[in-house]
């Protein structure tokens, strides 16, 4: 027998490992900057500070009243935090992202229930993220055609609902909630130290999501593509002059459904809503295979990164992306060569969704999607079952490239403006569509650079990747290779998407989509630890000090996240005040919405926001191909007004004194008051209505 499968040579080697991965974050905490303090003034001291205090008074009245009340204090948790809120997301939010989350778990509860008679129940986590699949591939096929108006989306709501006409839906959902409410056994003083800083972090990533949207990216396409189609009824736009115009857009059609009912302040919620449904996903499925303290200290570790609170502070849509690619791991890490025709076709569902929503989620799709039928036909099938899995394949890759054919018959290019150098579209350079800020920097230390020098990878500060996986990755990646065969194919998914993306650009929120599959294997590696009531304290006191110091370093995650004020969620003109300072356009667009609405073109010439604008919005950057042809090499006010005649605009938002970017901004700085007259001014934004002679 090779030794190291002697369990005494494979505990060592673990703990060799696991010391290289310590002695490194060391290393990187003692020679990089990360250590300096980044956003902690007195006010967000303050804030965390009361955050805590009161997750710690709700977690522990919560288990005062599962003691005395004999219901789970989960219940009492959730609850508190549903309050929450509707109080800080706004009632109409949280009704409207409330009816599409029950509509989806009724839908998912419908496709999964008998699914595989032999396997407990699919969790709750799976079957939301598969009904929220389902609508978004809904909404995804509707998006093109003018019906997304409110009355037709609680259509598509009432027929995703439907099942609940069937009365094993309604048992298993009846059966969840007593479950539910069953109360638990009481925790030990160190699950229950972890149980407060959950539900802490739940907390402060609540209030995060709820201040106003500042990220110009979230403002510029998946805000902006939101508040297309509340205007428009479809999402329509030329890719001449929008180059992210024909790019899978699916969790934004799924955002733009909330937004039809409630605003900004739905999608905000619903992103939260996705980010709690991962965490659920993570601790959920580690918890059953390896018992609950692993659960929590996987989801923890996961939870608290800084990189985790950027894609949930923010309309970005990774989170619904991830969503999907960890609830088809889940069920891949549970069913193993186990999984039922249905489940493949739950699978598929998913992954149909995030190949809808990124190019990122058909790499990891085609990844996971290989595994599962590879799963699947490991065991001998009869010809009716292999008819049958090819009919789901045919049926879920069509659906799944639908946006990718949409793509090509406008453009030429299915993935455009990506690979044009390939495809060779006329609406833009025949060149490789790439980011020269994320090259460069893929190679073997990537997880260490990528930790403690995160500026290089992301528009954040060092620190931003926060020290679960370089802490743990490595020796979690050990004891994989040690251990089940499954886990071993999984991490080979894993790994596989890493290299797919590093390869071509190293940006972290591009790798973020898989990152939770890694906590399932950190997971693992924590039971080997808590199995030893010795090495259970050194494995805590670790994963203890890591969450430490991502919760340290959370307001490195992006360059705006220090600026904070949670006061201002329940103070109207305190967020006011804090919008107009940060992104002092979304005001001059309101105005323009009341002047004009969804007829307005709006040039926007220093400014790369666009939400939560109604009308055209005419970029002056490479977002726009019509503008690197025409516009970018302006060199006189004469080359700018012949622009402005080129694409008609009603309104311009010009930003002053101009970056130097394009030599246009500069142009029209000098010519803006013969074109134009000033509306209002804030900042150094000025709106004004065109007036080209």
């Amino acid at each position: 027998m090779p030794a190291v499968s002697r369990p005494w040579a494979r505990l060592l080697l673990i703990d060799i490992v696991l010391l290289v991965s310590m002695g490194l974050v060391g290393l990187g905490l003692a020679t990089s900057d990360v250590l300096v303090p980044t956003g902690w003034s007195a006010a967000t001291v303050r804030s965390l500070e009361l955050v805590v205090g009161v997750s710690v008074a709700a977690t522990l009245m919560a288990m005062r009243l599962q003691r005395h009340a004999g219901l789970n204090q989960d219940v009492f948790i959730a609850a508190g935090l549903l309050f929450l809120c509707g109080g800080v997301f706004g009632p109409a939010a949280g009704a409207a992202v409330a009816l599409l989350v029950v509509a989806a778990l009724v839908c998912g509860t419908a496709l999964l229930e008998g699914c595989h008679p032999d396997a407990p129940v699919s969790p709750v986590a799976v079957r939301l993220s598969l009904g929220l699949a389902v609508a978004t591939i809904i909404l995804t096929l509707l998006s093109p055609i003018r019906v997304n108006f409110p009355l037709v989306h609680l259509a598509v709501l009432a027929l995703l609902a439907t099942p609940l006409l069937r009365s094993d839906v309604r048992a298993r959902l009846s059966a969840d909630r007593l479950a539910l409410s069953q109360p638990g056994p009481p925790l030990a003083r160190g699950p229950l130290i972890w149980r407060m800083m959950a539900v802490a972090l739940l907390v402060f990533f609540m209030l995060h999501a709820a201040l106003p949207e500042r990220y110009h990216d979230a403002l510029a396409v998946h805000l902006y593509v939101a508040s297309y189609i509340a205007a428009h009824g479809e999402w329509a736009y030329d890719p001449g002059l929008f180059v992210f115009a024909v790019i899978p857009l699916a969790a934004d059609f799924l955002y733009a459904h909330v937004y039809l009912f409630a605003g900004e302040p739905a999608v905000k919620l619903l992103n939260y809503v996705t980010f709690l449904v991962i965490a659920a996903l993570i601790g959920g499925s580690v918890t059953r295979r390896y018992g609950k303290p692993s659960g929590l200290i996987a989801a923890l570790l996961y939870a608290s990164m800084p990189l985790t609170l950027v894609e949930t502070a923010s309309s970005f849509i990774e989170n619904p992306l991830t969503m999907w690619i960890t609830a088809a791991a889940v069920i891949l890490f549970e069913r193993g060569r186990g999984v039922s025709l249905c489940e493949i076709a739950a699978i598929l569902l998913l992954l149909a969704a995030a190949t809808l929503t990124k190019v990122h989620g058909a790499i990891a799709s085609v990844m996971l999607g290989s595994l599962a039928v590879g799963f699947y036909l490991s065991t001998r099938r009869r010809p009716a079952e292999l008819a049958r899995l090819a009919v789901c394949l045919v049926v879920m890759g069509s659906v799944a490239l639908s946006s990718y054919a949409y793509a090509y018959w406008i453009t030429g290019n299915p993935v455009f403006p990506f690979f044009n150098n390939v495809f060779k579209s006329p609406l833009y350079p025949p060149v490789q569509f790439v980011d020269g800020r994320w090259i460069g920097r893929f190679n073997l230390e990537l997880l260490y650079q990528a930790t403690f020098h995160s500026d290089r990878f992301l528009e954040a500060y060092n620190g931003a990747m926060g020290f679960s996986l370089a802490a743990f990755l490595p020796a979690a990646l050990a004891v994989v290779v040690v251990g089940p065969q499954g886990l071993r194919l999984l991490a080979l998914v894993f790994a596989g998407f890493i290299f797919a993306i590093g390869s071509s650009t190293q940006y972290l929120r591009y790798f973020y989509p898989t990152l939770p599959i890694a906590f399932f294997f950190i997971g693992l590696l924590a039971s080997w630890y808590l199995a030893d009531r010795r090495r259970a304290v050194i494995f805590s006191l670790a994963a203890f000090v890591v969450i430490g110091l991502n919760v340290y370093k959370l307001n490195a995650g992006g360059w705006i996240m220090a600026n904070y004020d949670f006061s201002m969620i329940f103070d109207g003109q305190k967020a006011r005040r804090y919008e107009q300072a940060f992104v002092p356009e979304k005001s001059l667009f309101r105005i323009v919405n009341q002047l004009q609405g969804r007829s307005a073109r709006v040039l926007l010439s220093g400014v790369s926001s666009a939400a939560p604008l109604e009308g055209t919005a005419l970029y002056t950057s490479w977002y726009s191909e019509d503008f690197s042809r025409y516009g970018a090499a302006a060199k006189s006010g004469a080359d700018v007004e012949a622009y402005l005649r080129r694409v008609k605009p009603t309104y311009i938002v010009h930003r002053s004194p101009p970056e130097p970017s394009y030599p246009f901004h500069a142009l029209l700085d000098a010519e803006v008051a013969r074109l134009g007259r000033k509306i209002a001014t804030i900042g150094s934004v000025t709106l004004y209505e065109t007036v080209v002679p």
